[in-house]
């Protein structure tokens, strides 16, 4: 097997879904952390802090929550205590605070300004601001009666668990999320991107299991063998085994490891990845000069 590398090459299919406007870009926590927002698990530790110190449980329920390793239960619970209970309204408050980015990897490290470019479809399970401003209002979805299968826009972000530009929703507690799930407009929808799209995944884990479920499923149905697909996964340098054996798994659900060596600078090094191949495509894309060509008509036509 060959090296790791820190900056591994742009895959050829994605350069091919890019030229034919089939590229969907799945956006999760990783990306967000990368500008300073809190993980789901860090924001379940923080209302459990939270409602210790409100007095709502003890320290012995305290120390017991805290081993739950299931971030969607720790939130209901805390939800649960800090709103449906009290009605204390520093759930939100704390939510907001956690899908805040930091000034200087905003500055420094926005991934979103690099992916905008790549005139992809972007799906994130993110509910954080930071991807809706690289792009106009209208192109921004979030509500459930936007994501049609028969209407999936090149121009569109769907942000399917909600967003922070409209509170009520986000989803974040496990009656949600089976709600969302179990629609059928909305497995169509996730369907549809699966089977006619080539998807590449940034900033998952093999916890978010609510979205790998999903491509279990839709593996199954088509067979599951031709590899169209692609996520981008961090590894320390001599680690080839590892990438094997998570490949050995993907490879169940048609999806290729691009591995990359995470030993300078951690996850961030995704950023420089997307920075080099955002530069590589501006080079060698056809989506360029389509675009030029449609404006010019655009313009022509007044």
């Amino acid at each position: 097997m060959s090296e790791i590398s820190h900056l591994p090459q742009i895959p050829p299919k994605i350069k091919e879904a890019i030229n034919q406007k089939k590229l969907v870009i799945f956006l999760g926590a990783g990306a967000s952390r990368l500008l300073g927002c809190k993980s789901w698990e860090q924001l379940g530790y923080e209302l459990l802090d939270l409602c210790f110190k409100k007095e709502f449980i003890n320290f012995k329920e305290k120390e017991s929550l805290s081993k739950i390793k299931d971030n969607k239960k720790l939130i209901s619970i805390c939800y649960y205590l800090l709103e449906e209970k009290h009605k204390t309204g520093l759930f939100n408050e704390t939510l907001c605070k956690a899908l805040e980015g930091k000034s200087d990897s905003l500055e420094k490290q926005n991934i979103y300004a690099e992916l905008k470019d790549f005139r992809a479809i972007f799906v994130t399970t993110n509910a954080d601001k930071y991807l809706s401003e690289q792009f106009r209002e209208k192109q921004i979805k979030y509500e459930l009666q936007n994501f049609l299968p028969n209407e999936i826009d090149t121009e569109n972000i769907y942000h399917i668990h909600g967003s922070q530009k409209k509170m009520e929703s986000i989803i974040f507690t496990v009656d949600k999320y089976i709600e969302r799930y179990n629609d059928k407009q909305f497995s169509e929808f996730i369907k549809k991107i699966f089977s006619e799209y080539t998807v590449l995944f940034i900033g998952y884990g093999l916890s978010e299991f609510e979205l790998f479920d999903y491509i279990i499923q839709k593996a199954k149905v088509d067979g599951g063998t031709e590899i169209k697909h692609f996520v981008l996964m961090g590894f320390f340098a001599g680690e080839d085994n590892l990438v094997d054996y998570e490949q050995y798994y993907f490879n169940q659900l048609g999806i290729k490891v691009i591995p990359f060596a995470k030993d300078k600078n951690g996850y961030g090094q995704q950023f420089q990845i997307i920075q080099s191949w955002n530069k590589e495509i501006k080079q060698t894309s056809t989506v360029l000069s389509s675009t030029f060509d449609e404006i010019t008509e655009a313009i022509k036509n007044g």
